[in-house]
């Protein structure tokens, strides 16, 4: 399998296809396992979510392919939801409790702040987007000079530090989620 994390170093998800040695037995050693209609076939993911604190199993569940239409590129947890990038270049926002689906957006997810109640997808190298987690609406539009090279919430998701190619970074105050822009300010001198 694979490994996610998410944004505290207190849970971690394994994923891997149904078909991949051992993943079928290890589906049915998890408690309360989402599966779909179809039950789970073998270019589907399981997806088992850990808390690395007592090292229990937290829950997990089966993510339908639609017969492997898609792939997991790579995936971002949390307590609650699972946030799944695929191989069509989509976010996808899950349900860790229910396992449905519960929102697709374009773009790769950069960031997810579940205390900050938000997420952020890297729309292109210069734009990210902020969408509220709740709602799914699109909360801040980022546009940067250069292209992002990397993005991570501060303490209690309020935060959002941006790092540009051109060695700039800037600190982006998250708190009002009415705002449909946001004026980026570096934090240093790029020189």
């Amino acid at each position: 399998p694979r490994m996610a994390f998410g944004p505290s170093d207190d849970i971690v998800a394994f994923y891997w296809q149904l078909g991949d040695d051992g993943a079928r037995a290890e589906a049915a050693t998890i408690p309360d396992l989402r599966r779909p209609a179809s039950g789970g076939k073998d270019l589907d993911y399981l997806i088992e979510v850990v808390d690395l604190r007592n090292g229990k199993v937290m829950g997990g569940m089966i993510l339908d392919t639609n017969d492997g239409g898609f792939s997991v590129r790579r995936m971002l947890v949390s307590a609650h939801c699972l946030v799944v990038e695929d191989s069509f270049g989509r976010t996808l926002l899950g349900s860790r409790k229910s396992g449905a689906c519960t929102g697709k957006m374009f773009g790769t997810p950069a960031a997810l702040s579940e205390e900050g109640g938000s997420l952020v997808v890297e729309r292109d190298r210069h734009r990210l987007t902020v969408y509220d987690l709740a709602s799914l609406q699109p909360q801040q539009e980022l546009v940067f000079a250069h292209p992002v090279s990397g993005v991570h919430y501060g303490a209690q998701g309020k935060r959002l530090a941006v790092l540009t190619n051109d060695q700039v970074l800037y600190v982006i105050g998250l708190t009002c989620p009415a705002c449909s822009q946001a004026a980026a300010t570096p934090t240093s001198d790029p020189r």
